[in-house]
């Protein structure tokens, strides 16, 4: 279940929703290439976690998405003593599901953000994280208003703004849940996620037809209806020589339809063999 369920459609469905927003984006596609160009001449060729670490935009991409577009819409918990919630009374035993998109889209909770502006919460803003924070609990402490005003934002962040260390979300994002159920597969979806984003940005130009995803939402979250996308190789900049099983494969010239997860079992693993 672990492997089928969380291993294969979570991540498949974040590159696809990833795709469609860079499409509709040109200038974020345009600061990520920059920052590889930047990248490559700083640590070379390869996509390691010292590289990764210099690519703070990048990093704030992942984030925006996922913000926007959780993995999962929501976590399963059981109450485990009976208390009041919003007015509503939950009895000891029951079963709730805490939604993981709306409280960080909901415009009233950021404080002194006007609608309409690049932070709006709605709005899909990279520039909007500032990677300050150097450790968890600098972190916490730069967002404390998350979980005492409600202002997501802490004491050193504009309104909209939000703070994490590079690879880390943070405290009040439940992307991959918490505690002792926290996902086991989490740090493995930051790489296939980076890895593709840096071999995208250095060598592809793309379109997709679509305008929306098909998103079934139980039992499991799953596009349906495939993801045609046309890829065009553009070699603007070089790559490992062990990602060429990537980099030659059909879909590099071609209008390659994307179905379920087949998209990351097929061409993910070589990135992540480097």
């Amino acid at each position: 279940v672990t492997l089928l369920f969380a291993g294969h459609e979570t991540t498949a469905t974040t590159v696809m929703r990833l795709v469609m927003v860079l499409q509709s984006r040109p200038d974020v596609m345009e600061k990520l290439r920059t920052e590889q160009r930047q990248a490559v001449r700083q640590h070379g060729l390869g996509i390691t976690g010292a590289a990764l670490r210099d690519m703070p935009y990048l990093d704030a991409v992942v984030k925006e998405t996922w913000r926007l577009h959780p993995i999962v819409p929501n976590v399963p918990r059981r109450a485990k003593r009976k208390f009041t919630l919003a007015g509503y009374d939950v009895p000891k035993g029951w079963g709730l599901a805490l939604g993981l998109s709306e409280p960080l889209k909901d415009a009233p909770a950021w404080h002194g953000v006007t609608e309409g502006s690049p932070n709006d919460p709605r709005v899909f803003n990279p520039d909007r994280w500032r990677p300050v924070a150097t450790s968890t609990s600098a972190a916490t402490a730069a967002n404390d208003g998350a979980s005492g005003s409600g202002n997501f934002g802490g004491p050193d962040l504009a309104p909209g703004e939000l703070s994490s260390p590079v690879g880390m979300l943070p405290p009040y994002m439940l992307t991959f849940g918490g505690g002792t159920r926290y996902c086991l597969g989490a740090n493995l979806a930051w790489a296939e996620l980076k890895a593709f984003l840096c071999v995208w940005a250095r060598r592809y130009d793309f379109s997709c037809p679509l305008k929306q995803l098909h998103v079934k939402p139980f039992p499991a979250l799953t596009i349906t209806g495939g993801f045609p996308v046309q890829v065009i190789h553009t070699a603007s900049l070089p790559v490992l020589s062990s990602l060429y099983s990537l980099l030659s494969t059909p879909f590099s010239h071609t209008c390659y339809v994307l179905t379920r997860s087949h998209f990351l079992n097929m061409h993910m693993p070589p990135i992540l063999q480097c």
